[in-house]
């Protein structure tokens, strides 16, 4: 993580709003990096991921915990690598 960078912070609301938040630290819960949640507060249901890094809500079965996982860590290595070539930029 680049020294000038925000932290990114996981906010997890499971047990009071059904979802995980992830958001750089100085922003609000509502201006969030990726957003978790089971779809209709049902755990039995698909997980919903509303990822902003790459513009696009993605739906994954309770068996594709793998690959949940792999997209979640290729969105959060591509908003690192954007925040470095901003930083690369700005020098």
């Amino acid at each position: 993580m680049p020294k000038n960078a925000d932290l990114i912070r996981v906010i997890n609301l499971v047990y009071e709003q059904s979802e995980i938040i992830i958001r750089e630290d100085q922003e609000q819960n509502e201006n969030f990096l990726i957003l978790i949640y089971v779809k209709d507060q049902d755990s039995k249901k698909e997980i919903i991921v509303e990822d902003k890094i790459k513009s696009e809500t993605r739906e994954y079965s309770r068996s594709a915990i793998f690959k949940f996982g792999d997209d979640l860590t290729d969105s959060l290595i591509l908003y690192l690598e954007r925040i470095r070539q901003q930083l690369k930029k700005a020098s």
